[in-house]
């Protein structure tokens, strides 16, 4: 191994010098739990792009008690792989924080998803005193693992162990009981974005009981609560795509209130493979795919321009706005429509609204799903195919008008939907040649809420929001 020195800082009040240095890992067995342990608090490891990191030893690759950063080399154009044959590649104790970029981490063994866990949390020999730094993946891909990907649910290793912050940006997770399983450590925050999340057996995203440290108390009682007032987090999920997760208790379950998560710019979809288990009928009697079991009227769920398809609530067609503790804000439910799911590609169709859909005015979901389409907001399609203009006025009652252009000829379609997603009133159904056009809306009929008229020609598609208000 060539270790380079990256930066000398000098701790003056005890008269030493730690030096972070950056250590090239050369691939093969072994290679990098040697070099985990050989390392200082704050190294980096830079491992071979498209090499693999194998471990042979039925222990884990490491046990962190330290910071430490594990990364693909720079300029690399494929990830380095890692992965072994122990029950957990890597054991998080007392004082440990890691940074993950540019790899592909996995858990099997043969082509078989043998091990356990990614992570897995062990606080001993008191989690109460324990503490964990910040988790940072980034450019990653974590797939097959035969428990939690991150397991945090051991009640005697983990009960009471507090953790920072988990950063997590342009990941992919597929084929694993649960992506975060929190259930029995405390997080501070939690911020996910730009990620896919599918094919996960159980709950993708479970959070526990935030806000208080616990201690056990003797087998009767194994735990009794101690509030914190230190711990007031906070979660933002934003730009992600979760399809084909949950067990019966849904997608993201959090024990209690966060303070506050805010979920945007997201497409929550395809919990209906639960229909036909023993213990529910319909979509209706799962636990909703984002659910609190002790919300607040004040302190639960910010959800804003998501859509949900073929889940249990919260959603605005089953009184989902109606729950305590959710707020929702331009929520909808149509279908994604995705390319080849059941392999892994979620793709948006050209003519999908979901890719003018966003706070910003592009697409929601995991971006990496809509590269094809401008993100501006005042162009959201590209100005050559066509362009779609504000109604007016706007709210309106009864009627409102439409402007738009086209610029070649083509066949045109404007439509009216409402918040389920469901088309009530087609105004242009027609080959059209380019040009500029109005057409006048009535909705007299209909009553008052939040509609969308899509535009769609030549393969592209644009969509916006309107309000009738009688």
């Amino acid at each position: 191994m060539v270790r380079r020195i990256l930066i000398p800082l000098a701790i003056v009040c005890i008269g030493l010098t730690l030096t972070v240095a950056q250590t090239k890992v050369p691939p093969g067995d072994g290679t990098l739990a040697t070099a985990i342990a050989a390392a200082r608090p704050g190294d980096i490891l830079q491992l071979t792009g498209g090499a693999e990191y194998t471990h042979s030893s039925s222990s884990s690759i490491a046990l962190l008690h330290k910071p430490i950063t594990i990364q693909v080399e720079s300029g690399a154009s494929q990830k380095a792989v890692i992965t072994g044959n122990c029950k957990y590649l890597f054991m998080i104790m007392d004082g440990a924080a890691l940074t993950l970029k540019g790899l592909d981490i996995h858990g099997l063994v043969n082509n078989v998803p043998t091990v356990m866990s990614m992570l897995k949390f062990d606080g001993s020999p008191d989690p109460h005193a324990s503490k964990i730094g910040t988790f940072r993946f980034q450019d990653c891909v974590f797939h097959d693992f035969a428990d939690n990907i991150v397991h945090g649910m051991t009640e005697a290793t983990c009960r009471g162990l507090i953790q920072d912050s988990v950063f997590i940006d342009n990941v992919i997770v597929y084929n694993a009981q649960a992506f975060l399983q929190y259930k029995h450590v405390n997080l501070r925050h939690l911020e996910m974005k730009n990620s896919t999340i599918y094919r996960i057996q159980g709950l993708g995203l479970k959070i526990g009981k935030i806000g208080y440290r616990c201690i056990l108390v003797g087998s009767g009682k194994p735990y009794i609560a101690l509030y914190d007032s230190t711990i007031t987090p906070t979660g933002y999920i934003d730009h992600c795509t979760m399809n084909d997760m949950g067990d019966i208790h849904g997608y993201i379950q959090v024990d209690d209130a966060f303070h506050k998560l805010t979920i945007s710019n997201c497409i929550i979809s395809n919990q209906d493979r639960m229909i036909g288990h023993p213990l529910i009928s319909d979509l209706v009697a799962l636990q909703p795919t984002i659910y609190f079991l002790d919300p607040r009227p004040d302190t639960a769920a910010f959800i804003e321009n998501v859509c949900f398809w073929m889940t249990a609530p919260p959603n605005v067609d089953v009184g989902g706005t109606q729950w305590i503790g959710y707020a929702f804000h331009d929520t909808l439910t149509t279908d994604p429509g995705y390319r080849d799911a059941d392999h892994g590609d979620f793709t948006l169709p050209l003519n999908s609204p979901l890719r003018t859909y966003g706070t910003d005015g592009g697409p929601i979901g995991d971006p990496r799903w809509a590269k094809t389409v401008s993100q501006s907001r005042r162009e959201p399609i590209a100005p050559r195919s066509l362009h779609l203009s504000q109604n007016y006025p706007n709210p309106f009652n009864p009627t409102t008008n439409f402007e738009f252009q086209i610029a070649d000829y083509g066949f045109v379609t404007l439509k009216i939907f409402n918040t389920l997603g469901r088309e009530i009133a087609t105004l242009v159904n027609a080959s059209k040649p380019k040009g500029s056009y109005q057409v006048r809306w009535d909705g007299s009929g209909y009553p008052s809420g939040i509609y969308f008229y899509q535009l769609s020609a030549s393969e592209h598609s644009a969509v916006k929001k309107m309000a009738l208000v009688k």
